[in-house]
Order: C-alpha cells, then sequence, then structure tokens
C-alpha cells in the first residue's frame, strides 16, 4: 500500500513464478483507512496459513471447490494483523476466512454468494 497514492501493488503467485501487476485503487469506502501492518507479527509462513485455510474449507465447506484464491495481509479494525483469504468457488460462491496472523487461529469465516454482491452508488 502507497500511502501517497492510496494504491496498492498485487502480485500474481503461480507455481512456476511470482508477477508484479500494476498499482491499483484500493477496494475500500472512501472514508476508510487503510492500517499499517506490523510486519513483527507475522509469525506462520503462507504456506502453513494456506494449509490451514484448505483444511477448514475441506471440514466446513466441503462441496466448495475453489477456482481462484485471493490472499491479503491487512490490519483490520476489530481483528488487527490478519490473513484474509477468499476463495472464489466454481458456485459462484466466495469463502472469507480471517486468521490470525500471529497464532493461526481462524477468527472468522463467511460464506456467500457472488450474487449478493451489489455495487454502491
Amino acid at each position: 500500500y502507497t500511502k501517497d497514492n492510496d494504491k496498492v501493488t498485487t502480485f500474481t503467485v503461480s507455481r512456476d513464478k511470482i508477477e508484479v501487476n500494476p498499482e491499483e485503487e484500493v477496494f475500500k469506502k472512501p472514508s476508510m483507512k487503510v492500517n499499517e501492518i506490523n510486519l513483527e507479527k507475522i509469525k506462520l509462513p503462507l504456506e502453513q496459513i494456506m494449509d490451514k485455510a484448505n483444511e477448514f474449507k475441506k471440514k466446513n465447506y466441503p462441496n466448495e471447490i475453489d477456482q481462484k484464491i485471493i490472499v491479503i495481509v491487512q490490519n483490520l479494525e476489530g481483528f488487527g494483523d490478519i490473513w484474509n483469504i477468499t476463495f472464489i468457488t466454481k458456485a459462484f460462491n466466495t469463502l472469507n476466512i480471517k486468521i490470525s496472523t500471529e497464532d493461526g487461529k481462524i477468527l472468522k469465516h463467511n460464506l456467500s454468494s457472488v450474487f449478493d454482491f451489489k455495487k454502491e452508488g
């Protein structure tokens, strides 16, 4: 996140490479503040977090087959520093799981249909 222009840099990770994407607008309400992440609180590597998220999905949502996964490390009010993982599924659902960066505890999860999303405006 670059505070000066209120944009983020994203990365596309595949099996054999990591691509840096051009800066993009932050997906947030205009009045929302992007909080700084405390890197010292990120105790668990991405691989371990993804294992935990996939295990949780398999146990609690076995019929949801993911097509795309979006992973964000962020500091959210009410949660602090978290791994925010969203599975976009073949059934046009999104499974969002918020996981603590410090101990890997699942803090919140939610399954919703992509058709439930409305653009405010």
